[in-house]
Order: C-alpha cells, then sequence, then structure tokens
C-alpha cells in the first residue's frame, strides 16, 4: 500500500495524460471526430494547462482556458468543455485518475451552446433545389445526396453513412428500409 501510495506521488496523472487517455481508450473507438477532438486540446488546453497535476487542477484553471477559448469561438469552447467533461468522468469511472474540477460547471458557464436552427425552404426553394439536383450538369454525388436529404427528410450523416443492405433497390420500398431514387417528374 505505501509502495502504490509513494508512486502514485512520483508520478501525478497531468491534464494531458487523463484526456489522453480517454483519446486512446474511448474516443478513437466511439467518436467520428476524434482527429478534430485532439487539434481542440492541443491548441487550447494543452499549452495552458497540460503539464498541470490533474488531482491540483481547480475549476479556475479550466475556466482561464475556456474563457481564452470563448473570446474566440464561443460555441467551439463549449463543445471542448463537454468534451473535457466527459473525458475526467471516464478517468474517474475507470479509476486512472480522479477530478471533479468541472462538475459544477456547464456550457453556459464557459461558452454557448449551439443555435438550433429553424429556417424552412419555401416551396420555390424547394422546388429550386430539386430541379438543380436532377440537371446534367449537377455533380451526380451532390445532386443525388441533396435529392435523398430533401425525400427522406434525412441527416446528411444518416444518408452518407447508410450501407448497401439499408436500400432496397429492388422494389423502391420495402419495410422500414430506404427507397432508391426514382426518375424525375417535372
Amino acid at each position: 500500500m505505501l509502495k502504490m501510495v509513494k508512486d502514485e506521488r512520483l508520478k501525478s496523472v497531468t491534464v494531458k495524460d487523463a484526456l489522453q487517455y480517454w483519446i486512446t481508450n474511448y474516443s478513437l473507438e466511439n467518436r467520428k471526430n476524434t482527429h478534430k477532438h485532439v487539434l481542440q486540446l492541443e491548441k487550447w488546453v494543452y499549452p495552458r494547462i497540460g503539464d498541470f497535476p490533474l488531482a491540483d487542477c481547480e475549476a479556475r484553471h479550466w475556466l482561464e482556458v475556456f474563457d481564452a477559448y470563448r473570446k474566440t469561438a464561443p460555441v467551439a469552447a463549449g463543445y471542448c468543455f463537454q468534451l473535457c467533461k466527459q473525458a475526467l468522468k471516464y478517468c474517474r469511472v475507470r479509476r486512472y485518475a480522479v477530478s471533479n474540477a468541472l462538475d459544477d460547471l456547464t456550457v453556459a458557464d464557459v461558452g454557448k451552446k449551439q443555435d438550433q436552427g429553424d429556417r424552412v425552404l419555401s416551396i420555390d426553394e424547394l422546388r429550386d433545389v430539386l430541379r438543380w439536383s436532377g440537371e446534367l450538369t449537377t455533380n451526380r454525388y451532390y445532386g443525388t445526396f441533396a435529392y435523398l436529404l430533401l425525400v427522406f427528410g434525412a441527416r446528411s450523416q444518416e444518408v452518407r453513412l447508410s450501407k448497401p443492405s439499408e436500400w432496397d433497390l429492388d422494389t423502391g420500398n420495402k419495410g422500414d428500409r430506404l427507397a432508391c431514387r426514382p426518375k424525375f417528374i417535372y
């Protein structure tokens, strides 16, 4: 027991170590944008508090990081905060390192949440997009992509990441599968 306490004091986990632990053990397998997360952390967190021992890093230290980030990009600061909070919880649950510095903070304390868009296309705009998607001069990929987004009301990621097995190309519509693109009729 004394040896474990001594080893813990000699090599304390830094903020960077904890975030890297989360990236390696969780983010790479479970998140699509890990590369972007790493870039955010390298630009904003690591230079300021990356070398601090996690156990000694208080909320005020984190707030200094996010306050500087918020001046440049408030929504990105809020996103980065959520990412760091998730990473610290992951480390705490797995007993890698313990920090509760971010537990009492919210996105509003450090940045801004992304606003939900309320924009709806008018009938004329819809008609223009549909016409554009079927024109011969339109890039086939983007035309089909725009058409599928409009017809199915899908998110772009849902269409981009769909697998061929999810598309019923024979009958055009079966069960809960997506139908293939029909011919344009104007």
